[in-house]
């Protein structure tokens, strides 16, 4: 009898392993392999199709905040996207997408002064309203055409911004200073120090570069930058 008992203990707790691991391996109903591979990938489509909102539940798509989070988000995509557009087409034409005036200002904006940097035309910039931009766009344009063409003498175009604190000459000087820094320590590069206005920073620039020629000549073959 006592066995009996024991038998149907150790059965009844068989059935409750088996009945377990069924219910472990149960799959969840967005898991389970659909017989109909077109219906599955249907839902998949669908599933990805839907907005935002209605991903997150109503409880977070309901409070404004989050409206307003979204329709921030569609007008800087929107907003960055149209200008990409706009300058990678140099298409002022395409700015008046824009229903605010002001966008399409900061487009066209934004056009004259990525064309002029690739055109290296300075001249371009005079073409922004903004003294402070058009200034800025030169500065860069100047400075970028310089380096490039290893030319200092571009400096000359030069122009003050409202973000300078410091003199336009020594601004022109710095531009100077800058593009020579990139160029090769040689009798000729000495000689574009003298395009630079201030008698000490002309100095130090003819001075630094000696040394460089002079080290070169005495170390021909390794010939590295002197130890300071």
């Amino acid at each position: 009898m006592k066995r009996i008992f024991m038998k149907k203990i150790f059965l009844l707790i068989g059935l409750f392993l088996v009945a377990s691991c069924n219910a472990g391996n149960t799959q969840h109903p967005a898991l389970v392999p659909s017989e109909n591979k077109s219906e599955t990938q249907t839902t998949q489509t669908n599933e990805t199709q839907k907005t935002f909102s209605d991903a997150v539940g109503e409880q977070i798509s309901a409070d404004p905040g989050y409206a307003q989070c979204i329709a921030t988000s569609k007008i800087t995509c929107g907003t960055n996207f149209i200008n990409s557009y706009a300058v990678n087409n140099s298409s002022t034409e395409i700015c008046g997408q824009f229903a605010d005036e002001s966008l399409q200002i900061a487009c066209r904006e934004m056009i004259i002064t990525e064309t002029a940097k690739k055109t290296l035309d300075h001249e371009r910039c005079n073409e922004l309203a903004d003294q402070n931009k058009k200034a800025l766009c030169i500065q860069s344009v100047v400075l970028t055409k310089g380096i490039k063409n290893s030319d200092p003498t571009v400096c000359s175009n030069y122009v003050l911004s409202d973000e300078d604190t410091d003199s336009l000459e020594n601004l022109k000087d710095r531009c100077v200073v800058h593009i020579i820094d990139q160029l090769e320590p040689t009798e000729k590069t000495k000689g574009l120090c003298g395009l630079i206005i201030s008698k000490d920073l002309k100095a130090s620039c003819e001075a630094r570069i000696q040394e460089f020629i002079n080290f070169a000549k005495e170390n021909p073959v390794n010939a590295e930058t002197p130890a300071e």
